[in-house]
């Protein structure tokens, strides 16, 4: 039984400066890289987070990860040959002891970046999310939602925005990052929102990694230790 998360995402190369405590499932919602070029930058994230205490280890990729959207093919093989038991989504879900989740990348155009897509590509790679998802891992923020760089100033996805409101109805988690200013969690109704950046917009690894127990009555730590 899956009692207890812990999620984190921007990590940008800090990743060993982390604490992870012991969980079932550890959640990485991208930007493991820095420019995203080097590919020593991804196998020390990957052989890192391998080794992590977790029984399941499942990440999608952001807009710094270049060279997992270049090189497709060759990381894809990286992953079986050296970290089978690493589950990476990219438009794609998995089943874990009854529990459904889909991770997808991408996020608006800037600066051409990786899993940069088009408002009209975002819809339809968005829209591929099952109805039944229970835990959402996207590298973006829905509009609105733990995405503002400053008062008045909101830079989430508003395709994704749409599908979270109009049809997902079992979720119950969404994990995201990118928007390093929004680090937080709130609650949305049927589901929390956690954005899970650990980087400040300094890039200074300094936020915490959400902790959720499952088996407590208070389930949502933010930065605190597991019930």
């Amino acid at each position: 039984m899956i009692e207890r998360i812990c999620a984190f995402s921007d990590t940008h190369t800090y990743h060993r400066e982390l604490s992870i405590p012991a969980c079932d499932l550890l959640v990485f919602a991208g930007d493991c890289m820095g420019s995203g070029y080097k590919r020593a930058e991804l196998t020390d994230f990957l052989a890192w987070f391998a080794a992590m205490p977790a029984r399941y280890k499942v990440m999608v990729a952001g807009n710094h990860d270049r060279f997992i959207e270049d090189h497709a093919p060759e990381f894809r093989q990286l992953l079986e040959r050296d970290y089978p038991g690493l589950i990476y989504l990219e438009d794609e879900g998995v089943e874990l002891e009854g529990i459904k989740l889909w991770g997808t990348p991408h996020t608006q155009e800037f600066h051409h970046w990786a899993f940069n897509r088009s408002p009209a590509q975002k819809s339809v790679l968005f829209n591929q999310i099952p109805d039944d998802t229970e835990i959402l891992i996207t590298h973006g923020p829905a509009k609105g939602i733990l995405d503002s760089v400053k008062e008045g100033i909101y830079l989430g996805e508003q395709e994704l925005a749409a599908v979270i409101a109009e049809r997902l109805p079992a979720l119950r988690f969404h994990f995201f990052g990118h928007i390093h200013a929004g680090y937080g969690r709130v609650q949305r109704g049927r589901y929390t929102a956690f954005n899970c950046a650990t980087c400040t917009e300094a890039y200074i690894p300094e936020n915490l990694p959400h902790q959720i127990d499952l088996r407590g009555a208070f389930p949502y730590g933010l930065g605190s230790p597991l019930n």
